[in-house]
């Protein structure tokens, strides 16, 4: 009997990024010390940059000096951009590839080690979790919006705990809040909102259960008043948090105003790595 194939070994950081340039947005004035860096990564089809400036990141990063890494996603057999975000990393190596921008973006510039943030809107928010899962030494927090952790524990091997914001619309006609209620049958496989928090809670070992915070925020600007609701966890490991930002009647693309990238800011802010 033939012994089992050595696990594929992945390319180089030199080979991933020439395989895959990213763009960078340095804002005009930097901090005296080491900057925080959000990497942003945008849903299937989209670029990043654009993605930055749907979100606010853009509009943050020149308020509180902030570097950006802008990636991009592969092409997938139909030509689209995509990320792919299975535990297997081989052939795409996204994982690799993001670890790589990474110390590419420390390796031009001062970054704060305890300040490396991913944010992502669907496939992408799919993309940030796969980090938090593969790559928590090298991030500290992520923000997903509309997107889904791996549900199964063999799927995510979280070396330390990292901070979750999780925001969704429950109209959501794309990702669904509830779980797969677009196909019929649904698919059991695909988690809840309420499920991808759940399990990174369980990571970041918080104590109890997921509670209402008691706050409402006003963030879409087709939606009338505060519709923005938040359940949070307490007492998690190494000063990390796990909220749901529930945006009742929210879409799949929820129209943000200019307090949204400030809002997120400011969690992270509240949760930094000690």
């Amino acid at each position: 009997m033939m012994p089992p194939a050595p696990p594929p070994t992945p390319p180089s950081d030199a080979t991933l990024l020439a395989r895959r340039p990213y763009k960078e947005y340095v804002p005009a004035t930097l901090p005296a010390g080491p900057a925080p860096l959000i990497v942003v990564l945008a849903g299937y089809g989209g670029l990043s940059s654009d993605t930055a400036k749907y979100l606010g990141f853009t509009a943050l990063a020149d308020a509180q000096g902030i570097l950006l890494a802008l990636p991009n996603g592969s092409r997938d057999s139909n030509g689209v951009i995509a990320w792919f975000v299975g535990p297997t990393h081989s052939p795409h190596w996204d994982v690799e590839y993001l670890r790589a921008v990474i110390r590419d973006m420390e390796s031009k510039h001062a970054v704060d080690p305890k300040q490396v943030f991913v944010a992502g809107h669907s496939q992408g928010g799919h993309m940030a979790y796969r980090m938090a899962c593969d790559d928590a030494p090298d991030v500290t927090q992520i923000m997903v919006l509309a997107g889904q952790a791996p549900k199964e524990a063999v799927d995510c091997a979280v070396a330390r705990p990292v901070a979750v914001v999780h925001v969704h619309g429950d109209e959501d006609e794309v990702i669904g809040y509830s779980g797969d209620i677009q196909n019929s049958p649904p698919d059991p496989t695909v988690p809840s909102a309420h499920e991808s928090v759940a399990t990174f809670a369980s990571y970041d070992h918080c104590q109890g259960a997921i509670a209402d915070a008691g706050v409402s925020y006003d963030f879409d600007k087709l939606l009338p008043g505060a519709e923005t609701t938040v359940e949070a966890y307490s007492g998690c490991a190494d000063n990390t948090g796990v909220e749901l930002w529930t945006i009742h009647g929210g879409s799949h693309d929820p129209d943000f105003n200019a307090s949204f990238a400030p809002t997120v800011w400011q969690f992270w802010m509240q949760h930094l790595r000690p």
